[in-house]
């Protein structure tokens, strides 16, 4: 039986006060859900839950009766932090939680035949009765990369994010092609430049949705920088003495500006 329970609702999580995940309770056991499933981490069950109503007195109530310690809600973002606070079992099991119960609540009918999925006998997935089709968790891969000319480096505004920001080049891996050969081609399309020298430099789980990034510095090796327009309105070589406003520091971009992530 499961000891411990994460409980989100959307994009939060409760933690005890100690940063400790709840206690499975009788109160907890009766809590409204949107979603709610069984997993298994390095062995050990734990129930997932999705709460219906978002930053509840009642949810902190019941997750807080089976410890008697205060809890609060916390942005799952934070937890991928780099100040400590969070220990980093957590943060990984969190994120690997938080992804599962967001693909479990999307993934309710066969693709095929249409039918209802129902859980797997024995492992993290789904399986339509009717024709046997198993559907397993998505990751999506994606490349992010720090390109390097001197001792500048290459940061972009995205048109569809966060616009007052400047980060790195990244992209969705297509099929076909080499996480490498996606790097290429992503620098090329959104600044106009080539890139040589491309190293691996780490990997973060971003389960936002359900991105696995793959993060790569590269040097500049030709061309001058003509932002796309559509994706990237706006592309500057900076130097680290200088720096625009970057994402936060939980995010694989912070990671690879602030010289963290070398390979």
């Amino acid at each position: 039986m499961e000891s411990s329970v994460f409980v989100f609702h959307p994009d939060e999580i409760v933690l005890l006060d100690s940063f400790e995940l709840p206690v499975l309770n009788p109160a907890l056991e009766t809590i409204a859900c949107a979603t709610r499933m069984h997993i298994r981490i390095d062995g050990k069950p734990f129930l997932v839950l999705m709460t219906e109503t978002a930053r509840s007195a009642d949810v902190l109530d019941a997750c807080a009766a089976g410890s008697g310690k205060a809890c609060s809600w916390v942005p799952v973002k934070s937890l991928f932090a780099q100040d400590g606070s969070i220990p980093e079992p957590l943060a990984r099991n969190a994120g690997r939680a938080y992804g599962l119960i967001n693909w479990y609540s999307a993934t309710r009918f066969c693709t095929r035949c249409g039918g209802t999925l129902e859980d797997h006998p024995s492992e993290t997935a789904m399986r339509c009765p009717s024709c046997g089709v198993d559907y397993y968790p998505r990751l999506a891969p994606a490349i992010i990369v720090l390109v390097h000319r001197g001792d500048t480096m290459l940061l972009v505004r995205h048109a569809h994010r966060i616009q007052h920001l400047f980060s790195c080049v990244a992209g969705y891996v297509e099929h076909g092609e080499t996480l490498e050969a996606c790097v290429a081609r992503e620098v090329l399309e959104e600044t106009g430049i080539t890139v040589k020298n491309i190293r691996y430099a780490g990997s973060q789980s971003w389960p936002f949705p359900d991105q696995y990034m793959v993060a790569f510095h590269a040097d500049w090796a030709s061309g001058e920088l003509v932002p796309d327009g559509e994706e990237i309105l706006e592309a500057r070589w900076f130097s680290r003495s200088e720096l625009p406003n970057i994402p936060s520091p939980y995010s694989v971009a912070w990671k690879l500006i602030m010289g963290e992530l070398n390979g």
